[in-house]
């Protein structure tokens, strides 16, 4: 945007990002002396469609070189984006000739023309891209649906999902659908860009449970994982997440049956609280399955940090009104005072005044001795 630049080579914009120049002067300089970077005219840049980001600014670099393959390339993939499948190639070049603007040809594709074959299901959702293309995607879908959170703060994204752009932005979309009734992002465009609005489908093995679910085996061990979990009012699954939570956080084992579903029928309100009540449930056997005397200790010692962070959260708050109450008396105490004493200091001189009116004209000195008398 400011150099009126395109990258040619990803990998040169990685290993430049990896290792930054200290300064936005800096930055300026070599991008301008790049090999990696084409400044001037956007024609005689060589673009390629496949791996430029799907953004308006993309589209009209990939318009301008007036090359129909490539525009073809790059609609081709903002289909696919939308769910959808190309299977008549002439009017696939048409709707790129055709539209002046990215946001013109998302509006055309809104309409899934007969054209291409569409699948609802998959429109938007959020599928790993290397380099720029995918990471501009990803970061406008967290954007997006962390300011259309009505109760949920993207700052509290667990820190294991917290450390991968695509973690994250599983965690918050299927967050922002637990809000939203099950609902994805309203729209796949944001910003002059294509963004996603559901989370990943799919996850490598061993890669962290970022996407909250109503499922107790594999929605995240957080607050909003355990709130999907207990909003469906179901024992069983309750009982699940439960028993997952104790055996992976706790290392324990269930040893009654029936004390688990007891407390999964009425559950605790909020993950804090079944943290708290969990160490102390004498039907658990904290650090059978590996965590041993010294996980339980530590276990133990938590959970007495969380009471007693508690406990002097409520005497810190007692505190305070008590010494509203002293204040308020002191106040009410200083006002009286002070009533008594303008009281005091004005019976003097009504005193005087009494004298006076009743002398005559010339007894002054009868006076004088008078109000040193009273005085």
């Amino acid at each position: 945007e400011r150099l009126g630049g395109v990258i040619t080579d990803e990998l040169q914009l990685m290993a430049f990002a990896a290792d930054p120049a200290p300064s936005m002067y800096d930055v300026v300089s070599l991008l301008r002396n790049a090999t990696w970077v084409c400044v001037g005219d956007a024609s005689v840049c060589s673009v390629d469609a496949s791996l430029i980001p799907l953004s308006d600014s993309g589209y009209q670099r990939i318009r301008a070189q007036g090359n129909v393959s490539s525009l073809a390339s790059f609609v081709t993939r903002v289909v696919a984006h939308f769910g959808g499948q190309v299977v008549d190639v002439s009017w696939l070049r048409s709707a790129g000739q055709s539209s002046a603007t990215l946001a013109g040809l998302v509006a055309k594709l809104e309409s899934k023309p007969t054209w291409a074959i569409w699948d609802a299901a998959s429109a938007c959702e959020s599928e790993p891209r290397s380099g720029l293309a995918g990471s501009t995607a990803v970061s406008l879908s967290i954007e997006y649906a962390c300011l259309h959170m009505n109760e949920f703060n993207c700052e509290n994204i667990p820190p294991q999902c917290s450390s991968s752009l695509w973690d994250a932005a599983d965690y918050a979309l299927s967050v922002y659908a637990l809000e939203h009734k099950g609902d994805p992002l309203p729209s796949c465009y944001f910003k002059g860009a294509l963004m996603f609005s559901r989370p990943r489908a799919q996850h490598a093995a061993g890669a962290p449970l970022c996407v909250v679910t109503s499922d107790p085996l594999t929605t995240p061990l957080t607050d909003e994982g355990y709130q999907a979990v207990i909003a469906q009012k179901s024992t069983t699954s309750t009982a699940s997440f439960i028993r997952r939570f104790a055996r992976e956080r706790l290392a324990a084992a269930v040893l009654d049956e029936a004390a688990l579903r007891a407390l999964a029928a009425e559950p605790p309100a909020s993950l804090f609280d079944l943290e708290v009540l969990l160490p102390q449930a004498s039907w658990l056997d904290i650090g059978a399955l590996g965590g041993g005397d010294d996980y339980e200790v530590a276990t133990a010692t938590n959970a007495d940090d969380l009471l007693s962070w508690r406990l002097w959260a409520f005497v810190a708050l007692g505190a305070v009104v008590v010494i509203a109450i002293l204040a308020s008396v002191l106040h009410v105490l200083c006002r009286s005072t002070s009533a008594e004493r303008a009281k005091v200091r004005a019976r003097p001189a009504a005193a005087v005044a009494v004298a006076k009116s009743a002398l005559p004209d010339d007894g002054l000195f009868i006076q004088a001795v008078s109000e040193r008398a009273i005085v």
